[in-house]
């Protein structure tokens, strides 16, 4: 999981995120409904509720890709 160092964290996402381990599959549905975290896309969940998907995922966008593609390889970077 990603981490910001605060009780739950900005931006998370991993491996264990929407796998078949009940128990974290558990946690996070609990923090999802409790309001706490909200879903912005498959196995990537953010507890920033002010700002939009799209913002968050800007902001961590090499983070995300790190943790969801940790195998893949980056070239030419433009914006």
């Amino acid at each position: 999981m990603l981490f910001n160092g605060k009780k739950y964290p900005n931006t998370f996402t991993g491996d264990n995120l929407g796998s078949s381990d009940i128990n974290i599959s558990k946690q996070i549905s609990k923090l999802e409904k409790a309001g706490k975290i909200k879903k912005i896309a498959p196995r990537l969940y953010t507890s920033n509720l002010e700002s939009s998907p799209e913002e968050i995922v800007q902001r961590n966008l090499f983070a995300i890709l790190g943790k969801l593609f940790p195998d893949a390889l980056l070239s030419h970077r433009s914006y």
